[in-house]
């Protein structure tokens, strides 16, 4: 749409009389320009949004599985003995760490983790898109 818009303006720009339009036509020309510019922040936005909505979505249902797995396993029985008797865990800590790397369900934390990075990735880029957005039409109408 924007880009037949863009290919109707500039073909209008130059059929006329460059002398007496000149400024007319770089208004127009600048114009277009920033119509498409301000169409593909728009639609990053969107986008944008929408990925952080569904990697939040996501996030939520991993970390409660997360949480079963966690609560299953015997990673938390595992990480109170270090504070309940820090002794022992200093004087085992080889057997120690190598029985809480078997017990910690990886694959969930795993997910958990990529999901939560995909939704601040996703949450800066609405940020910037959202700033790009409020410049342009600050400086530009």
């Amino acid at each position: 749409m924007y880009n037949t818009q863009f290919e109707t303006v500039i073909k209008q720009a130059l059929t006329e009389e460059t002398s007496v339009h000149s400024a007319g036509l770089s208004q127009k020309i600048i114009t277009a320009i920033e119509k498409r510019k301000r169409a593909g922040v728009i639609t990053r936005l969107v986008l944008f949004g929408f990925t952080t909505l569904l990697s939040l979505v996501g996030s939520a249902l991993v970390w409660r599985s997360a949480g079963q797995a966690f609560a299953v396993s015997e990673a938390g029985q595992m990480l109170a003995l270090l504070f309940s008797d820090f002794t022992i865990v200093v004087g085992y800590w080889r057997e120690y760490l190598s029985s809480l790397a078997e017990s910690i369900p990886f694959v969930s934390v795993a997910m958990v983790g990529a999901l939560v990075w995909a939704a601040l990735a996703s949450v800066y880029q609405v940020i910037k898109n959202s700033f790009v957005l409020i410049h342009s039409a600050v400086w530009h109408g």
